[in-house]
């Protein structure tokens, strides 16, 4: 098509309909596929739009089971029926996530609850990526993986999808992250739901009026515009800066004060995971997906972060050589420190703006990634879900700067000397 407004309309065309074919896979495999879709769903820099529209629904919107196998699930796990528990129970769930939906109700003495159900069988889901990993290593085998280490990243899911499983588990991390931050300054504008009781296949929490930053993104997305900050909640986070960017200010303490200060934690940080509250506040919800780090590995992205902030190009490559974790065909400086900024850290860069599936223009088919990080993997992750959330709002802002005083803290904790700025 020689006509450029009508070669683009095409492609539209053609995006459109690939889009919908390929949420209809997701939607007909389901279990880590859900995943997957989500993670391409704010991929901004690498999918076209009708895919990013398509693939937001797999964050809260997915099938959902019959409200007969959730009866029965919450009759196993609570024991009686249903009117031993509940004044009233919503029979249609609110959101439908990848393994579990959550129904709206009210206890017997007055209480709003949440509840959420799993819905999706822990050995499919952990089928699902044991088969992506063995299809990965045979790519890499077979030199078709275009310089990506894709099967370290499956054993990293592999890793962490045990406990996501086990609500008695996400109810018990649910309050030990509720009270780190709390700790950490940040009640009065973050906060956790309040749990209530759980069981293995169970969790009722308090439920929290207002709305997910996934249903602001799509309403706006829908527009053509980007998301409006709700003045209760850029009143809220002011201190961080006006509106959208104060709450990504909160959002990178938070995650500051997680990985560097604790080591511990939340890996999914995509918006269907954020509600903001009706006060302004930010809740973080789904405390299922966490990763711990070692002592070894938290100091390391400390040094990293400063390195970063600092754009200490130098020092950020001798940092990523001497802990040895990721590797590259050719670990020159200028590598190295792009890799880096990429990985960790939320501000524009070349290579993070770039499209990795451009196999004629990405760095990595000429310089490969030999090695991966397993266990680093969820911070990079994390980064990839928040630089796609403030594409969205229309942001440029860097993560490793909000965490400097962070960095430092924790290192002079554990008695080691912070580089000068």
């Amino acid at each position: 098509i020689r006509d450029a407004e009508k070669r683009d309309e095409a492609w539209e065309r053609q995006h459109q309909w690939g889009a919908e074919r390929m949420r209809d896979v997701i939607e007909d495999f389901g279990g880590f596929y859900r995943k997957v879709g989500q993670i391409a769903g704010t991929a901004k820099q690498m999918m076209p739009a009708p895919y990013i529209e398509c693939f937001s629904k797999t964050m809260d919107n997915n099938p959902p089971v019959s409200f007969r196998e959730v009866r029965k699930t919450l009759e196993e796990s609570l024991g009686g029926h249903l009117g031993e528990h509940f004044a009233e129970l919503s029979r249609k769930p609110v959101a439908t996530a990848s393994i579990a939906q959550v129904h709206f109700g009210r206890l017997l003495d007055g209480r709003e609850v949440a509840v959420k159900v799993q819905a999706t069988d822990a050995a499919m889901m952990i089928g699902d990526i044991e088969s992506m990993l063995q299809t990965t290593k045979a790519m890499r085998w077979l030199g078709l993986d275009e310089g990506l280490d894709f099967p370290t990243i499956f054993r990293a899911y592999l890793d962490v999808v045990d406990e996501e499983f086990d609500f008695t588990i996400e109810g018990a991390k649910t309050e030990e992250f509720g009270k780190l931050l709390d700790a950490a300054g940040l009640a009065d504008r973050i906060s956790v739901p309040q749990v209530i009781m759980s069981t293995r296949r169970v969790l009722i929490m308090r439920r929290v009026r207002g709305m997910k930053l996934l249903t602001l993104f799509n309403r706006a997305r829908a527009q053509n515009k980007i998301p409006r900050c709700p003045t209760p909640v850029s009143k809220c986070h002011g201190a961080g800066g006006f509106g959208w960017q104060g709450v990504f200010h909160s959002m990178f303490t938070a995650w500051g004060v997680m990985m560097l200060k604790h080591g511990h934690f939340h890996t999914d940080p995509h918006p269907g995971n954020f509600m903001v509250a009706n006060d302004g506040k930010l809740v973080l919800l789904d405390w299922g997906q966490t990763k711990r780090v070692s002592e070894v590995e938290r100091m390391h992205m400390c040094r990293l972060s400063l390195y970063m902030a600092n754009e200490d190009h130098v020092s950020i490559a001798r940092e990523i050589s001497e802990h040895g974790t990721v590797r590259l065909q050719r670990p020159t400086t200028e590598a190295l420190s792009a890799l880096a900024y990429a990985y960790f850290d939320t501000r524009p860069s070349p290579l993070a703006e770039m499209n990795v599936m451009d196999l004629k223009n990405s760095p990595f088919v000429q310089n490969k990634i030999v090695q991966n990080t397993q266990e680093g993997f969820f911070a990079i992750r994390s980064v990839f879900l928040l630089r796609g959330m403030l594409s969205t709002c229309g942001l440029r802002m860097s993560m490793v700067e909000a965490w400097e005083a962070i960095a430092r803290n924790a290192l002079v904790l554990n008695g080691e000397v912070p580089p000068s700025r």
